[in-house]
C-alpha cells in the first residue's frame, strides 16, 4: 500500500511525495488513515515564514495538528480496524511532575507534531496515513462525522479557555476576534450559559459571532469604547490584534478573567 504526504520544504513550497506504509509499528503505537486535518493558524504562519512565534524550522516538515483518523492497524490495542478517533497532538512522557499531576500540557518533554518547538521535530498530520501514540487517540460514536470531528483539538483549546476563567451562567463574557478560534470560544462560552459579546473588525464575522449565539456583536470604530469601560467579567482575546487587545484590557472589570490564545506580530505597548 502506498502513502501520500506533504512537506513543507521552504517558506510558501510544499512537496508531495508517496512512500510505502509503515509495517513496522513500535508497541503503544497504532497506524491511522487520516481523514479530515484542519488548517490551525500556526500551519499558516510555518507556510509563509518557516517559523511560528520565532521558532524556526530546521528541516522540510510535514505540518498539521488538528485531525482525526480511521484505525488502520490496532497493533495490539483495544481499537478495532477501521474505527475513528480524535487525535491529542500532545504527546506527553507520562512520568514528570506535570504529567503524574495530570497536567500532560505542562509536561517538560511532551512532543508536538508539525511543530518547531519539538527537537528533533516530528511529522505532522498533513498525509494520508501516520503511526501515532495509542494514548492520544480517542475513541468517539460511530454517529459522529469527521469534518465535525476535526474540530476537536481546537474546540478543546477554547473550552479550556472557558474553564480556566471559570465562567458561568452569570457572565457576561467578550470575545475579541471572530475568526475560528474566536467562534470556538463563543460556542465554549455559551456552553457555561454565559451572555456574550462578540467584537472583531469585519461585519461579516460579527454577523457570524451573533449566529452562533452571541447576544451583542460590536464592529472595531463604530461604536464608543467608553461605553464598554469595567463591563465584563472575562475577556477571551483571539484576535492577536494589539488594537484589541488594549481595548479588553479595558473593558475587563477590576478582578476579572482574561485569557488570550493569540500571535502578536509587533510588542503590545499597553499591559498595566
Amino acid at each position: 500500500m502506498t502513502a501520500i504526504t506533504s512537506k513543507l520544504t521552504q517558506a510558501k513550497t510544499l512537496s508531495v511525495s508517496k512512500a510505502e506504509i509503515p509495517s513496522d509499528i513500535p508497541e503503544g503505537y497504532v497506524l491511522i488513515k487520516i481523514d479530515v486535518a484542519g488548517i490551525c493558524g500556526t500551519d499558516m504562519h510555518y507556510f509563509n515564514h518557516f517559523e511560528n512565534a520565532g521558532f524556526k524550522l530546521n528541516r522540510a516538515l510535514t505540518l498539521g495538528h488538528e485531525a482525526c483518523g480511521q484505525i488502520q492497524d490496532p497493533n495490539g490495542s483495544s481499537f478495532k480496524m477501521g474505527q475513528l478517533v480524535a487525535l491529542n497532538p500532545i504527546i506527553a512522557c507520562g512520568g514528570c511532575s506535570y504529567c503524574l499531576a495530570g497536567k500532560e500540557n505542562f509536561c517538560l518533554q511532551k512532543k508536538f507534531p508539525g511543530s518547531a518547538l519539538t527537537l528533533p521535530h516530528i511529522d505532522g498530520f498533513f498525509q494520508s496515513h501516520i503511526v501515532f501514540p495509542a494514548k492520544c487517540c480517542i475513541p468517539v460514536k460511530e454517529t459522529t462525522k469527521a469534518k465535525h470531528l476535526a474540530f476537536a483539538e481546537p474546540l478543546g483549546c477554547s473550552l479550556h479557555s472557558v474553564n480556566q476563567a471559570n465562567i458561568n451562567a452569570s457572565d457576561n463574557v467578550l470575545v475579541t476576534g471572530c475568526g475560528p478560534m474566536g467562534l470556538l470560544a463563543i460556542v465554549a462560552a455559551l456552553s457555561k450559559g454565559a451572555t456574550v459579546t462578540c467584537l472583531d473588525l469585519k461585519p461579516e464575522s460579527v454577523a457570524l459571532g451573533v449566529k452562533l449565539g452571541a447576544k451583542n456583536g460590536l464592529i472595531i470604530d463604530q461604536f464608543e469604547s467608553s461605553d464598554y469601560l469595567d463591563k465584563f467579567d472575562a475577556i477571551i482575546e483571539a484576535s492577536g490584534s494589539i488594537h484589541a487587545f488594549n481595548f479588553a484590557l479595558e473593558s475587563v472589570k477590576k478582578g476579572g478573567q482574561f485569557q488570550f490564545y493569540l500571535i502578536c506580530r509587533h510588542p503590545i505597548h499597553q499591559l498595566t
